[in-house]
């Protein structure tokens, strides 16, 4: 029987930075789809295991930021970086720079 997918919306207000908090409980594999209007920015994560907790930087093993290099209207799968955000229970995407609009990427995940 395949894996359920679940498509979550992660919203940068216009002039800001980061996303809402999204709950990526149980989640194996991570893609984004990126929207169509994009303020030029690489994507980073910031992560928490309680909602509403601390927020951290997401970083590899190396201690090395995570960051993506991104843009508009494409679709990216992160398996690279999905052990790394597989422990954690809550995800913030950062854009690099503010963006020009409010933006909406989609988050797939598949458990």
């Amino acid at each position: 029987m395949p894996s359920a997918t679940t498509v979550l919306t992660a919203t940068i207000a216009n002039g800001a930075t980061d996303s809402d908090e999204l709950d990526i409980v149980d989640a194996k594999y991570v893609g984004l789809i990126m929207p169509a209007a994009w303020t030029d920015a690489d994507i980073l994560f910031k992560v928490t295991n309680v909602s509403g907790g601390t927020w951290r930087d997401l970083l590899t093993d190396e201690g090395v930021q995570i960051r993506l290099k991104v843009f508009a209207a494409r679709a990216y799968a992160i398996d690279r970086y999905a052990y790394g955000l597989a422990p954690w229970r809550f995800l913030q995407i950062i854009s690099s720079v503010a963006q020009g609009a409010a933006r909406s990427i989609l988050v797939v995940i598949k458990a």
